[in-house]
């Protein structure tokens, strides 16, 4: 059993040394060139203020579907609010960021991938169910 501890231990050390040499725990690192560290910070794209995504079933749809009411907001900071029949739940950004830092750079834009495209299947899995993304619909709107 000791020599997986020292393994475990050894390769946990070499992987925080490799990752931190790449850029890990450096906000300001650039995906793009890990390497240099402390260089400028990287802004979030910009917002006008509209929701970045929403989720809604309404009590009449949620009833006919024997779920119960949702409304799922992550607004322009990045906060999240649910409202799952009477409960509700709110977490900050920062909060809602954490898990993508552990995963590594690009996760937060995969997982957000996935979920745009996982859209149209809970449109269909939910009936009545709304998915909306505004951000991305004010940004399309300013490109016209």
């Amino acid at each position: 059993m000791l020599p997986f501890s020292i393994g475990f231990a050894i390769g946990g050390t070499v992987g925080a040394l490799l990752a931190n040499s790449l850029g890990a725990c450096d906000p300001g690192a650039n995906p793009e060139k890990p390497w240099r560290k402390d260089g400028p910070r990287h802004a979030l794209p910009g917002n006008d203020g509209s929701n970045q995504f929403e989720f809604h079933l309404s009590p009449e749809e949620a009833r006919r579907s024997g779920l119960p009411a949702v409304d799922y907001v992550v607004n322009s900071r990045g906060d999240v609010n649910v409202k799952v029949g009477s409960s509700a739940f709110n977490w900050s950004g920062s909060q809602a960021r954490a898990p993508y830092s552990v995963l590594g750079a690009g996760a937060e834009k995969s997982i957000r991938d996935w979920t745009r495209a996982q859209s149209d299947n809970l449109r269909k899995a939910v009936p009545g169910s709304e998915v909306l993304w505004p951000a991305e619909l004010a940004e399309w709107t300013v490109l016209e």
